[in-house]
């Protein structure tokens, strides 16, 4: 959800790493707090912030894509499923 409104407010990604160090300190919490995991383990936080900004990530690009051609048909199309090009002049 934070890829997604990152995107959809037209921001950079910048700020979901500080969005992603904060909940992978949730995520840590609530590995300890449920069951019954490593609370203060350096690892597990490095790996579950990772995590989390590799999903916030794939959704911006998602997104970012969606909204460019959604916002300009008339200029962009899409390319992959992360990325958009701009249209050829040729092209119907």
């Amino acid at each position: 959800m934070t890829g997604r409104a990152l995107a959809e407010t037209w921001k950079s990604l910048w700020p979901a790493l500080p969005y992603s160090l904060l909940l992978g300190f949730g995520s840590r919490f609530l590995t300890y707090a449920l069951f019954e995991g490593a609370f203060l383990s350096a690892r597990g936080y490095v790996i579950s912030t990772a995590v989390l900004w590799f999903i916030m990530f794939i959704a911006y690009r998602l997104n970012r894509a969606r909204l460019m051609i959604q916002q300009y048909p008339w200029m962009y199309e899409r390319r992959w499923l992360f990325a958009w090009r701009a249209k050829t002049p040729g092209a119907a």
